[in-house]
């Protein structure tokens, strides 16, 4: 037997005949030769050195995610309308925020969004005020009524009502 016909066992990678090295974190390989180690699937990671099989690789905690070849329990990063710590456990996005890259974030003053929201302009500026969806809202003018978000009426002909109304009911006969 001549050492170039030497391989590398399971886990270990190189060219026949030569040193081998085994997979990185992340990575595995289920076959004798010189072959590359193979990544983790999506959703997995695996901080084993030199690892022979892909049951070495342990799913993220549940509504988080990692990309093909993570390391780290870490990796795992809660999804959109979820947030929690790196490696989780991931809880839902709460009504008056929104939730992305695990991370939590409050809706602007006077806005609130559904549970579960994922993007800033999820949240809406709440009845009585106005204002871009995702940005700042403002007390709605004298003589319009302003049911929420970026809407705003005027009130009908010969009719007023105060800053900040929020239905139609408030505009009040004139005289």
């Amino acid at each position: 037997s001549v050492i170039t016909d030497c391989s590398c066992v399971l886990g270990y990678t190189g060219p026949d005949g030569t040193a081998c090295v085994g997979c990185v974190g992340g990575k595995y390989k289920e076959v004798t030769g010189s072959s590359a180690c193979v990544d983790c699937i999506v959703k997995t990671w695996s901080d084993t050195i030199a690892a022979p099989a892909p049951d070495t690789c342990e799913a993220c905690t549940n509504h988080s995610s990692s990309d093909a070849g993570s390391s780290l329990i870490t990796d795992c990063i809660c999804d959109p309308s979820w947030f929690g710590p790196l490696g989780g456990p991931c809880e839902y996005c709460l009504v008056g925020d929104w939730c992305n890259g695990g991370t939590n974030y409050s809706c602007p003053v006077f806005a609130s969004s559904k549970a579960g929201s994922d993007e800033q302009t999820d949240c809406q500026c709440v009845p009585r005020y106005v204002g871009q969806d995702g940005g700042t809202c403002s007390l709605c003018s004298g003589n319009f009524w302003c049911p929420g978000s970026n809407i705003t009426h005027q009130c009908p002909g010969n009719s007023s009502s105060p800053h900040g109304s929020a239905y139609q009911a408030e505009c009040i006969c004139n005289g």
